[in-house]
């Protein structure tokens, strides 16, 4: 439809002709047209605040940004985006994430609830955070990081301040080159970067149409106050990069794309594995102490699933899961407890506990028994007479007793306890007694007999 065509409005309607207008960005034109229905008052439809430049924009960030709850391939991923790395500077840092390096002066420290990573004041320094763990591609979906950043103005063409997903050869970041903002691609250790002033998304400058707004009024973005970025795209090679900021009144602007698809041979990074990286560096640059904030910085994907083969370490991000055993009691009520645990976490478990053993109709589910070996001392007899006496045992734990009486009297014994005739251990002329221990004796095996001289014959095994 051709500009400034009017078309017919509702016939109670203060406005009865409508004009069509035609809205441009990016190279493609959108046209709208308002209906009044009708009630009181007459709107002033000169002034096209209903479709604005600004308002196209940010239907179009919103779309782009996830409003739609879809990555940057459009597949919908409500409540899929899985962080495979995390670096919260909100305490001391965590050696075990991050691996902080620095020299010439330079520092890394944390303080007021963020870090700082801060070049000082000589000519020459550097200091970085790298991750120790990289956040994985996985082939079709959405990898991103995200993190807040504050920068310092810099005042020399000789430093960066560099933070998002990258290593020494590959990655996308944000940050000053030298003393111009960038979003940059680096790939084989070649470094490609585009310019605040040049961005071909939203321009953060505060003009008209910007949705980088505060309530509903564009403002320009101050990059020496901390604000919220992220980084994210689906390699295979060739997908869309997009770079973003989160604006005050709370939605994703996208501020840069590099659009990668029907552009190029090879892809657009040699390795989508990478690190969180954070840099400040000055190469023979003045005095100017440049310190990069961010208080936290996550990375990883819009997909959970990981290699059976994946390695895990104390700091792996998991799905936490949580079981707790309980077994109801056979008395007191039926209570429910908790199943114990040893100190080393295995499960307790008592062989007193175990009851209702039906003899050989279980062995198949019974516990292994392990046969213990022992070794047989010297045998030896005992004269017993009609008095309690000690028959010469030591004090000690057996593993089993023989004991054979081999005269023409009983003998009675008594273990830790004084023996008594026909009490206790009764031993008629010719019999004998066997024990499988193990056998505490405490202090003392003592017999008596019937008879004086009565022999016993023994044999103990430790």
């Amino acid at each position: 439809m051709a500009d400034n065509v009017t078309v017919s409005n509702a016939p109670t309607s203060s406005n009865p002709d409508i004009p069509v207008r035609s809205v441009e960005k990016g190279g493609e034109q959108s046209q709208v047209v308002v209906i009044d229905y009708g009630g009181a008052g007459a709107e002033d439809l000169s002034v096209p605040d209903f479709a604005t430049q600004a308002t196209l924009q940010q239907i179009a960030n919103n779309t782009a940004s996830g409003a739609a709850s879809a990555d940057i391939l459009g597949v919908t991923n409500i409540g899929t985006r899985t962080n495979q790395v995390e670096l919260a500077f909100d305490t001391a840092f965590d050696t075990d994430v991050i691996n902080n390096s620095a020299t010439g002066g330079a520092s890394a420290t944390i303080s007021n609830g963020h870090a700082l990573y801060a070049s000082g004041t000589s000519a020459t320094a550097q200091v970085s955070g790298v991750s120790i763990q990289t956040v994985k591609y996985r082939p079709g979906n959405e990898q991103y990081v995200k993190f807040t950043a504050a920068f310092t103005t810099p005042t020399s063409a000789n430093s960066v301040q560099r933070i998002g997903l990258f290593d020494a050869n590959n990655g996308f970041f944000i940050g000053y080159e030298g003393l111009t903002f960038n979003a940059t691609r680096r790939s084989g250790g070649s470094d490609t970067g585009v310019a605040y002033a040049s961005f071909n998304g939203d321009p953060l400058d505060g003009s008209s149409g910007s949705a980088f707004t505060r309530a509903g009024t564009p403002e320009a973005i101050d990059f020496t106050k901390s604000n919220l970025f992220r980084i994210r795209w689906a390699w295979l090679g060739s997908a869309p990069v997009q770079y973003e900021v989160f604006s005050p009144d709370g939605s994703w602007v996208v501020f840069h794309t590099l659009r990668f698809p029907n552009l190029q041979l090879d892809p657009s990074i040699l390795s989508p594995n990478l690190p969180i990286t954070i840099q400040v560096t000055k190469t023979s640059a003045d005095a100017t102490n440049l310190i990069l904030y961010t208080a936290c910085v996550a990375g990883g994907t819009t997909t959970s699933l990981e290699k059976i083969t994946t390695a895990l370490t104390d700091d792996t991000l998991a799905t936490l899961n949580r079981s707790v055993i309980a077994g109801r009691s056979s008395s007191g009520g039926g209570t429910y407890y908790n199943v114990k645990v040893t100190p080393s976490g295995s499960i307790l478990t008592a062989i007193g506990d175990i009851g209702d053993v039906a003899g050989a109709a279980t062995m198949a589910n019974s516990l292994p028994v392990v046969q213990a070996t022992s070794t047989g001392s010297a045998p030896t007899s005992a004269s017993v007479g009609v008095a309690s006496a000690t028959l010469g045992i030591a004090a000690g734990t057996y593993t089993k007793m023989s004991f054979c009486n081999t005269s023409t009297n009983t003998i009675c014994l008594a273990f830790d306890n004084t023996a008594s005739l026909n009490a206790g251990v009764v031993l008629g002329a010719g019999e004998k007694l066997i024990l499988d221990g193990p056998i505490n004796v405490v202090s003392a095996v003592n017999g008596i007999a019937s008879g004086a001289a009565s022999n016993l014959a023994i044999q103990v095994f430790t």
